[in-house]
């Protein structure tokens, strides 16, 4: 079991497409939130993340309750 997984981790290649975040971040975010429980989202992504601008809009509009810290790791983050 071992040698298959590490054979298919191996096979796994990059598909250079760009970070797409917004879709599962709007998911998140318009989920119902739990008043009792502070919302906070941690991001940790090794790539550019396309439409950038309506991410930060997307972002600007949940921040009365959500927080979200962003981690970027390598030199094509964004």
């Amino acid at each position: 079991a071992l040698n298959e997984a590490t054979n298919y981790i191996l096979s796994l290649a990059p598909n250079m497409g760009g970070t797409n975040i917004f879709d599962p971040l709007t998911h998140i975010l318009e989920s119902e939130i739990d008043i009792n429980y502070p919302r906070q989202i941690l991001i940790l992504t090794d790539g550019e993340v396309k439409n950038t601008a309506k991410v930060i809009d997307l972002v600007q509009k949940h921040s009365f309750n959500t927080r979200i810290f962003t981690f970027g790791i390598g030199s094509e983050v964004s």
